[in-house]
């Protein structure tokens, strides 16, 4: 294969590449409080949902109180208070930002 056909052809290689979609990639961290909502919780990451209900029995996520108790007031009524709310919610934030694998 002469030289300057094998150029076009990586030419148009390059061209369909260069048209291929950008898929962005997250890079700014997650930050969950303690003082956000329940529902709201649940409403921008539903994936934390399996991962309370089993790690921690918070099935908060389900009750009627949800969008009006914070992450610490549910965690409190079920005896999730201090360094083990704290825990809870460490590993909340490292879940959402993909440190903590979980199935």
């Amino acid at each position: 294969m002469p030289i300057t056909t094998n150029i076009k052809q990586k030419s148009e290689e390059a061209d369909e590449i260069a048209e291929l979609p950008v898929i962005p990639v997250q890079t700014e961290v997650v930050e969950i409080a303690g003082t956000v909502k329940i529902e709201d919780l649940i409403d921008l990451y539903p994936e934390v949902i399996d991962y309370l209900i089993t790690e921690y029995g918070f099935f908060c996520v389900n009750c009627i109180l949800a969008g009006y108790e914070t992450l610490e007031e549910g965690a409190a009524m079920h005896g999730i208070k201090g360094a083990d709310f704290e825990e809870m919610l460490g590993s909340i934030n490292l879940l959402l930002n993909g440190e903590l694998e979980y199935y």
